[in-house]
């Protein structure tokens, strides 16, 4: 089980077991707040001021694959690289202007519970219970199997053990915690968690720099690795110069895709929207989210896995490595002493705890809410509904652990899985946008995704046809833009070929959300002034686009700031600085015409649906929940 070369001593155990218990302590604290009910269980009672649901959420994205995927992305092309980790950002953007207020508003506990609000009938309620199963049993599991083969990895690279015993053990401490003290115990461990791995973070990158020499020491040793793509240091990205195959439509395709996903903010970010107190504290708590992922996290990242074409070499043979991927626990073992090199461990063990707790959680939310509650048994008591919850994240986290080892090496599953799960997202995003979206809308995007994915990646990239390479990113942005466009065809075809849903439905959702844009301009017409008055579409959009610039203006200067060029650190930080001014201004401007609810009054809304009004799937008709 331990291997005897590891460079993993008494002392980094020690701090390890420590953490252990300190997250195990933290935890528990929380099991008797956690069950009085299952609004308590699932959203910690809708209560979750911003910096706790942000850090919760950035806690659960940092993950143990995150540092592993992208500084072998850097060590293996250059630092610009590290864009395709930034480029997702403006969908967390969008996300914090439009639709985590949105999501705010309409007061659901778990995403698919909005189907049968925005949506009427039988088909509605079908669909409701099947995406009940497929995101909380499959995409669940296809998430954590990517996590734990990622701490796979680092088990074995850094800590020294079998790879199954050590993720089993941090599997059984997560399932402790989690499955006792729900989202409670998820957003309080995630606190320190993603602390323990942020001050871990920072630490290796400036002592991955210190080794180097400094930054100029740094700067002027890459520049005579000439065989390298990264040599020039570049901070705005160039993919043919990674490699003479690669294109724009690789940044093209990965950010349009991975931003739209963001966008939506659904999945387990949009459980800790769901779980803020108020709208305000969830936009606020993705603007923290953003800033703590890309800017504290992703560039000492990126400057490790620069550092490390020093440190440990420019080729993975002279480094001793078998993948790229191992480069980052590599980089731990070989600069970080004793003790430090233990909490290093505790920093990577604590990403991963944290996003599995948090996908146990979410996926188990899905199957008790629903699925359980909402067809098999729908009136029992609320401890009833918080030991089936409980059940249900253990059997969730097995699966997971098990669905894991199926895969080889990470980058098959992160290029290979968002490939089938990515197609229906405008959907996601039309849903809210286009009153005309209809239930065949989604159940359309999600069959035909798979559909069309598997034929992207078994038809066309076979040996001799268009998407063929043996290299997995060079048709990487085509396949992804021809399976959104592809999908995309398809679900407005269907949608403009079926019936709309009925207005009645449809006032009822725009009354809870208050959509702005010309999607809905009929909807308001129909509800005249019994509708709330909706936001600007500009103001929107310029807040948009001045967030963008807040954030990439802040990115590109660190950059600069990196590569040693301070006259574009200046200005681009100018940038940066002025736009946060700009935004602070839009967004007050924005928010005056937000439609009014105080935390208690959501909160008593019943947990069921969360609704006022209720389709039933017998026969159409509405019902009030008591």
């Amino acid at each position: 089980m331990l291997n005897p070369d590891s460079a993993f001593g008494l002392i980094d155990w020690l701090v390890v077991v420590a953490y252990f218990v300190a997250v195990l302590i933290v935890g528990m604290l929380f099991v008797k707040k956690a069950s009085s009910s299952i609004d308590d269980y699932f959203l910690a009672g809708r209560s979750l001021p911003w910096w706790v649901a942000g850090t919760s959420m950035v806690a659960t994205m940092f993950a143990a694959d995150t540092p592993l995927f992208h500084t072998a992305n850097v060590r293996q092309f250059g630092m610009d690289a590290g864009f395709l980790f930034f480029t997702p950002g403006f969908g967390v953007i969008l996300a914090a202007v439009l639709f985590v207020r949105l999501w705010r508003r309409v007061n659901v506990m778990t995403e698919i519970e909005l189907i049968e609000m925005r949506y009427s009938g039988k088909p509605a309620a079908i669909f409701r219970g099947f995406n009940a199963i497929y995101g909380g049993l499959i995409k669940a599991a296809l998430i954590m199997g990517w996590v734990t083969l990622a701490m796979g990895v680092v088990v074995e690279s850094l800590l020294g053990i079998d790879k199954v015993w050590g993720v089993s053990i941090f599997l059984v401490i997560v399932m402790i915690y989690s499955a006792s003290s729900g989202m409670w115990g998820v957003v309080a461990t995630d606190f320190i968690q993603y602390f323990v791995a942020t001050a871990g973070t920072l630490f290796l990158a400036y002592t991955a720099v210190d080794a180097c020499g400094g930054l100029a020491a740094m700067n002027e040793q890459i520049k005579q690795i000439t065989e390298w793509s990264g040599s020039e240091m570049r901070v705005i990205p160039d993919p043919s110069a990674w490699n003479p195959n690669y294109s724009w439509a690789l940044i093209i395709g990965w950010s349009l895709v991975f931003s739209l996903d963001l966008a939506t903010a659904s999945g387990f970010l949009g459980q800790r929207v769901y779980a803020s107190k108020d709208e305000k504290n969830a936009s606020y708590s993705t603007l923290w989210f953003a800033f703590c992922y890309y800017v504290l996290n992703g560039w000492p990242w990126i400057i490790t896995g620069v550092a490390s074409m020093i440190v440990l070499g420019s080729t993975d043979a002279a480094a001793g490595l078998g993948h790229s991927q191992e480069i980052y626990p590599a980089m731990i073992n070989k600069l970080m002493p004793t003790g430090f090199r233990g909490l290093m461990g505790a920093a990577m063990i604590a990403a991963f705890m944290s996003t599995i707790s948090t996908i146990m959680n979410w996926g188990s939310s899905f199957m008790v809410n629903d699925f359980y509650r909402r067809f098999i048994k729908p009136s029992e008591s609320k401890t009833h509904y918080v030991w089936v919850s409980r059940i249900i994240s253990v059997c969730l986290l097995v699966f997971g652990g098990w669905f894991a080892f199926q895969f080889e090496n990470i980058t098959e599953m992160l290029v290979i899985v968002p490939q089938y799960l990515i197609g229906g997202t405008l959907v996601l995003m039309a849903r809210w946008l286009w009153s005309r979206t209809n239930i065949w809308s989604e159940i359309t995007a999600i069959v035909s995704s798979f559909a069309i994915a598997f034929f992207v990646n078994k038809v066309l990239s076979a040996e001799g046809n268009i998407f063929y390479s043996t290299d997995s990113f060079e048709f990487y942005g085509q396949r992804l833009l021809t399976i959104l466009a592809g999908t995309t065809a398809v679900w407005i075809f269907v949608t403009l070929m079926t019936k709309p849903e009925d207005d009645s439905v449809l006032i009822a959702f725009y009354k809870k959300a208050n959509i702005p844009g010309p999607g809905w301009s009929r909807i308001r017409r129909l509800c005249a002034e019994d509708c709330p008055k909706a936001e600007s579409s500009l103001t929107i959009v310029a807040t948009l686009l001045i967030g963008m610039a807040a954030l990439y203006g802040l990115l590109i200067s660190i950059g600069y700031a990196i590569t040693l060029n301070w006259t574009y650190f200046i200005s681009y930080l100018a940038v940066s600085l002025a736009s946060v001014v700009a935004y602070a201004k839009l967004y007050r401007k924005l928010t005056k015409t937000s439609p009014s609810h105080s935390p208690s009054e959501q909160n008593d809304i019943p947990l069921q649906s969360a609704l006022t009004e209720r389709v039933l799937p017998d026969d159409g008709a509405y019902e009030t929940d008591s």
